[in-house]
């Protein structure tokens, strides 16, 4: 399953160490980043030509020493950069083996890195219970969990323990369904969703949300006290609505936003959900003519993320035909056929 995939880390294919002595010292030192001997991707000619390759150069550049990417929320940013690569397998890297490096030596500092923590950890076969136990010790009565002990609930937090929960396979039956509970409890009727009660409608949760409750998708929860229960479909079918009605494709503009970031996370929102073909490719070709020169976009290294999950695309080639059969005139004949990936996704 692709999204479930996407959800955890592949171990690096090749320590740092073992690919050095594979290539016996010999090896270019890109020019973005001079302290990884191998990076994501190599400059070549003609590369400003394809967009995924320039996202790709743009995050080699700009990743620190120690492993992480950008300036703030290093370890949410570092762990979706991370598993941006790994889902696109390119995991034969010094840059990817950095992050994973860092993202399993560093230790949490509030409860959102935890549960992100304790999700890569199981893809990468390391502890995990000891934290999802600390997040369970730590969920409030209403099924949320805050971004600190003392915090009150809050929609991103909870997604992330509920999320981790799920890709951990562990109390699934009593921590995790309150807290997808409380998640559905902030979704408006109409599909919206809030930071604060007067706060305009926020995309990126929207969508965050949208994402993170497939694979919920099937189940019907209740919360405590004797609550109604929440058939999750039916939340998802609202914030899907809430998208659709927002953006008007003759104007292509999607209602009180300008960020590329909202119009990203839209079109995979779309694409996640098999619907929507028209819109998906609207927002889609709006993001890839948005890119900057160095490879970015929007204002920040999320956005550039975003655009990244969104562009992601198969390229299927046929590398090789090999007849099984005597060719005859007239008479059927059988090949193999050889077909690589050459994409990201």
């Amino acid at each position: 399953d692709y999204l479930k995939q996407s959800f955890t880390l592949k171990k690096p294919t090749k320590t740092v160490k073992e690919e050095r002595k594979k290539l016996g010292g010999i090896f270019s030192i890109p020019t973005a980043y001079a302290n990884f001997a191998i990076p994501i991707i190599d400059y070549y000619q003609g590369i400003e030509d394809n967009k995924m390759d320039m996202i790709l150069y743009f995050l080699s550049g700009i990743q620190n020493a120690d492993g992480s990417f950008g300036d703030y929320n290093k370890y949410e940013l570092t762990a979706e950069i991370a598993l941006q690569l790994s889902n696109f397998n390119l995991t034969n890297n010094d840059q990817y083996t950095a992050a994973v490096q860092y993202l399993t030596n560093t230790d949490p500092q509030n409860n959102r890195e935890k549960a992100i923590k304790a999700r890569l950890m199981v893809g990468l076969g390391q502890p995990y219970l000891p934290l999802l136990n600390e997040l369970i010790a730590a969920q409030h009565s209403n099924g949320g969990i805050g971004l600190y002990d003392e915090y009150q609930s809050d929609t991103i937090t909870t997604l992330e323990f509920a999320l981790a929960l799920y890709t951990g396979n562990h109390s699934v039956q009593t921590a995790m369904p309150p807290a997808v509970y409380f998640v559905t409890t902030k979704i408006e009727p109409d599909g919206s969703m809030m930071y604060t009660e007067n706060s305009d409608p926020s995309y990126y949760l929207i969508n965050k949300t949208a994402y993170y409750l497939y694979p919920f998708r099937a189940l019907t929860v209740a919360g405590s006290g004797g609550t109604p229960t929440v058939v999750i479909q039916d939340k998802i079918d609202a914030l899907l609505g809430f998208l659709i009605a927002n953006y008007d494709e003759s104007s292509e503009v999607l209602n009180a936003s300008d960020g590329i970031i909202d119009k990203a996370m839209t079109a995979f929102t779309f694409r996640v959900y098999e619907t929507e073909s028209n819109k998906q490719k609207l927002l889609r070709n709006e993001v890839e003519n948005s890119q900057y020169l160095n490879g970015s976009f929007g204002d920040s290294s999320y956005s550039t993320v975003e655009a990244m999950r969104t562009l992601a695309r198969p390229d299927l080639v046929i590398t090789n035909i090999a007849s099984t059969s005597t060719l005859e005139n007239k008479v059927a004949a059988s090949f193999d056929v050889t077909i690589e990936n050459r994409g990201y996704a």
